[in-house]
């Protein structure tokens, strides 16, 4: 994938965003056993996609930036620091700066997202000491069923 190319779902109608959903739900099956229990889109971007045709394709989240939605409406408010934001490698550094604004929330979870570009655009070294501040920091790793579990 080309580094700043991966907005998808953005000017597709419902019905193509629900094809492609149902098409990468049958893809996980049967290479994972299981279909995918949420969803986090390209770019951070759904288009027209909602969380009740999620739900309906058996997802029970969606993640964008600033937050993980479930399908009854509650809201998770997350701190994304993300370095991969477009065509120009040097808008990572924005994509840095405001995860660590975001980060000075205490009412929200951190959540460190890593893209493949990230690796291409030298940004992986800062996602790894990243992570390993929020671990020092008392922060424990957890997938988003189980953040979700957790905020029942």
């Amino acid at each position: 994938m080309a580094c700043g190319q991966s907005d998808e779902l953005a000017g597709l109608p419902a019905g193509e965003i629900g094809e492609r959903l149902r098409k990468g739900q049958q893809i996980m099956t049967e290479t994972f056993g299981h279909p995918a229990e949420g969803f986090l889109p390209p770019a951070w971007r759904t288009g027209v996609l909602t969380m009740p045709e999620l739900a309906r394709e058996g997802m029970m989240f969606l993640v964008d930036y600033t937050s993980l939605t479930t399908p009854d409406g509650r809201k998770i408010r997350l701190a994304t620091y993300s370095w991969d934001w477009g065509p120009w490698a040097a808008l990572g550094k924005a994509g840095s700066a405001l995860g660590r604004l975001s980060g000075l929330r205490t009412d929200c979870v951190p959540v460190v997202a890593i893209h493949p570009c990230d690796e291409r655009r030298g940004y992986l070294p800062s996602a790894l000491d990243m992570v390993k501040g929020l671990l020092a920091a008392g922060h424990e790793p957890v997938t988003f069923r189980e953040l979700v579990r957790m905020h029942r």
